[in-house]
């Protein structure tokens, strides 16, 4: 092998970016044909090709879509950010790519946080509307009345004045005034 650079020297597949072995006159991992001789590629050791393949990656466009339901802004700057990754994959460009996955992973589960806290505000406040209503109800007691409502069919006077000690003091002389037959 020749070098033009100092420092360690790898022949890599121009196609897929794969380290190509000694003599080598097609790529093992894409099969591309390789030039002969000294015409092939030949660069030096860089980040780029240390990094893992791109399987490595997480493909989170799945979780972006869900996202967008639960939460739409941060669900498109998922989605966003899953498609650059794809990119970037595709491109090559794997370090940008794992970057891009991670920042689209961390909306994705901005989204469901935010989903999650927004579903418990929302019963808390439903559960305090029927809290209240039903500490509205309580104070009313419903006295079944004839269709003319003054007097207390069909019930005793036992009954009655049961019904009566329920009422607040200040309405009791309204039930207990009332005829029964």
């Amino acid at each position: 092998m020749s070098s033009t650079t100092d420092g360690p020297v790898v022949n890599y597949c121009t196609d897929c970016g794969e380290t190509l072995s000694r003599g080598a006159r097609f790529c093992a991992a894409c099969g591309t044909a390789v030039s002969s001789g000294d015409e092939r590629p030949v660069r030096p050791l860089s980040k780029t090709h240390l990094d893992p393949p791109s399987r490595d990656i997480p493909d989170n466009t799945t979780f972006a879509v869900v996202s967008l339901f639960l939460f739409l802004p941060t669900g498109i700057l998922a989605l966003v950010h899953a498609n650059n990754a794809n990119n970037a994959r595709r491109d090559g460009d794997y370090s940008r790519a794992r970057m891009e996955a991670e920042e689209a992973k961390r909306w994705c589960r901005m989204s469901v946080w935010i989903s999650v806290i927004s579903i418990v505000f929302v019963i808390i406040v439903i559960g305090a509307a029927l809290g209240s209503m039903s500490a509205d109800r309580d104070d009313r007691i419903d006295v079944p009345t004839t269709q003319n409502n003054d007097s207390f069919d069909g019930l005793n006077r036992v009954q009655r004045d049961n019904i009566c000690s329920a009422w607040p003091p200040e309405n009791r002389h309204v039930c207990e005034n009332a005829p029964i037959f």
